[in-house]
């Protein structure tokens, strides 16, 4: 055999072995993104996700903390506004009470007893006088047209008061207030008592919501009023509202 075409021979063969070797390894190379060979490792992924978690946990830890901030400004602010309708808005040892009135100047007289206490007439022909504020309570006795009631509290249009050593509740548009008598009851949880019209006056007592009280003047923004107890001293008149009948 001439000596060009065995050199054309070894030359094709070798062309040929190196196609199919190649096509071999390209063959037994895992392909981008197959299982054998991902584009992104596992654990790059996790690391990944590790920084993303650790991010948002920090964002809820943080949103935890304003939660609790707003949480204890809301308790401070419900605080002090209960220590307002329990003082008054007053910070220094008035302690009990509400009246909310500027100071005035210079005392003007002192709470004095025996005046005659807040009375309803009893206004229909018999009347039950009831155990609690309402028709579904049990009946105690029954009071007369012109019967005298000392009253002491009011409550959804019913009063509570006292008829012959009787302690009981009668609905109040079947009364009258007593000739002379303006009758108002406390609108607010508890109310300074005092001495004159004013928060700078000596404070006798309080009262509470409910309590009736016969008003017998004015001044200002304050009423003169007679407590249960005969005592005559001035209640500042926005905590109270006129029974109404």
């Amino acid at each position: 055999m001439p000596k060009k075409i065995k050199v054309a021979i070894i030359v094709a063969l070798v062309i040929v072995f190196s196609i199919v070797g190649a096509q071999i390894g390209w063959t037994n190379t895992a392909q981008p993104g197959s299982e054998n060979d991902p584009l992104i490792s596992k654990s790059y992924l996790d690391s990944i996700l590790s920084v993303f978690r650790s991010e948002v946990e920090d964002d809820i830890n943080k949103q935890d903390e304003k939660i609790d901030e707003l949480i204890a400004m809301y308790d401070e602010l419900k605080d002090e506004i209960e220590s307002i309708q329990v003082n008054g808005g007053s910070s220094s040892s008035e302690n009990s009470g509400t009246d909310n009135e500027p100071k005035n100047e210079k005392p003007e007289d002192e709470g004095s007893n025996d005046y005659d206490t807040a009375k309803v007439v009893v206004d229909a022909s018999t009347v039950n006088f009831r155990s609690g504020s309402g028709t579904s309570y049990s009946r105690l006795t029954t009071v007369s047209r012109n019967d005298v009631i000392n009253a002491i509290n009011y409550e959804n249009q019913w009063i509570q008061g006292d008829v012959n050593g009787t302690t009981g509740w009668i609905a109040a548009w079947l009364v009258k207030p007593k000739n002379g008598h303006s009758l108002e009851y406390i609108n607010a949880n508890t109310v300074n008592v005092r001495t004159g019209p004013g928060t700078n006056y000596d404070r006798i007592t309080t009262v509470s919501r409910g309590d009736i009280l016969r008003v017998v003047d004015t001044k200002g923004d304050w009423n003169n009023v007679i407590l249960s107890d005969g005592t005559k001293a001035w209640v500042y008149s926005p905590l109270s509202n006129e029974v109404q009948y």
